[in-house]
């Protein structure tokens, strides 16, 4: 991903990432309505993946995320289920707040066998390849801890919500990276991930 003779910090805060975006879709799929940011990924590929759009469906695989950030993005939105105390298939535009790293903290946050999603973005930003432009895209869901394969109906009808309110806001995005889905007048502040 590094060209020879560049600097990693060269590459990653280059022109070359300027209005690339990267969406990503987590999640367990084995645990019913966990899978809801997989399955939104997936069907969302289809719809605006392109030279500029990146979409990937990551599981739980924290690590993997942030390799695939170093590539160099100029915005991030995360997929996945959140609980903040909905109705099961709320939709919830969030403003993740990412915390620096404590000293000698960066080591133990690359461990790849707990890497969550906070704890990603928090080694992404260690690293500095965390984008200045970072969302979650959060479904309250209704069995998110149930061992099964799909998606519950609310959780199901979020995510055909989800696809259409992205695949509406990233053209929009690439022109102004500034810009907010339809759905979300602004988005709200949230700890972590």
């Amino acid at each position: 991903m590094c060209r020879p003779g560049r600097r990693w910090s060269d590459w990653t805060m280059s022109a070359e990432r300027e209005r690339r975006l990267l969406i990503a879709g987590l999640g367990n799929v084995l645990l019913r309505d966990d899978g809801f940011g997989s399955v939104v990924a997936e069907r969302l590929a289809r719809r605006v993946a392109g030279p500029q759009v990146t979409v990937a469906t990551y599981g739980i695989a924290g690590v993997a995320l942030v390799q695939d950030l170093v590539a160099g993005y100029a915005g991030l939105v995360l997929i996945d289920v959140v609980v903040r105390g909905g109705p099961p298939g709320r939709l919830y535009w969030l403003r993740p707040v990412v915390p620096a790293p404590g000293e000698g903290e960066a080591r133990f946050l690359a461990e790849p066998h707990a890497v969550g999603v906070s704890r990603a973005l928090v080694l992404a930003r260690a690293l500095g390849v965390l984008p200045d432009y970072v969302r979650i895209l959060g479904c309250q869901p209704a069995a998110a801890d149930d061992l099964g394969i799909g998606l519950t109906p609310a959780v199901a009808a979020a995510a055909d919500r989800a696809v259409q309110a992205l695949a509406d806001w990233v053209p929009r995005w690439l022109e102004d990276p500034a810009a907010e889905p339809a759905l979300w007048a602004a988005p709200v502040g949230c700890q972590g991930g």
